[in-house]
């Protein structure tokens, strides 16, 4: 049974029921559609660089098609941040992904110390890009001790030839990480 009642009174109160009720469900579907709390981290070294060409070389054609891999790789991973050092072999790594996501901040943070530089990027990325997924591309002598740094396991090193080696590091609250060792790429 419907009843329509003309009480101004009544229509005030049954608007400001009707307010908190619509307030209410709106702060049920914000908290519903609350962003993810697993943090995923894709870790690589930079691709082949040219020899010989001086402190901050180029990728070489290997490390061109390298980071092409890379881009197929984290095509749909829903990256939200991608993160390189200040030296131009991990731009170039992250060039071919990055052209096709113009929209996802590419963060240099320079690598001063590399003793220091896991804990600087860990926490980085703990802070600011937590619930996201982050591709980081650093160096052979800091990769293992960013993992380390998420995982607390420790991985091998990686020798000066190799560059296939992909970490995918995710991160959930009250579960211990999980670490994939993984390749892309021709080795």
């Amino acid at each position: 049974m419907l009843v329509i009642d003309n009480d101004k009174r009544s229509s005030k109160g049954g608007q400001r029921a009707a307010l908190l009720f619509l307030a209410a469900l709106c702060l049920l579907l914000l908290s519903a559609a609350k962003k993810s709390d697993t943090t995923t981290i894709l870790i690589v070294r930079h691709a082949e660089k040219q020899v010989n060409a001086g402190d901050d070389p180029h990728l070489s054609e290997a490390g061109v098609a390298r980071a092409q891999a890379l881009a197929t790789v984290a095509e749909n991973a829903n990256v939200g941040a991608v993160y390189v050092s200040q030296f131009l072999r991990t731009n170039e790594t992250v060039a071919a992904f990055s052209a096709n996501h113009a929209d996802i901040p590419v963060i240099t943070l320079p690598v001063n110390k590399s003793a220091d530089y896991p804990k600087l990027i860990a926490k980085e990325i703990l802070s600011k890009q937590s619930g996201k997924v982050v591709l980081v591309v650093s160096h052979s002598n800091i990769v293992p001790g960013i993992v380390e740094e998420l995982t607390k396991v420790k991985v091998p090193p990686i020798p000066d030839d190799e560059f296939s080696r992909l970490y995918i590091v995710t991160l959930r609250p009250g579960a211990p990480p999980q670490l994939i060792a993984a390749q892309y790429g021709c080795k």
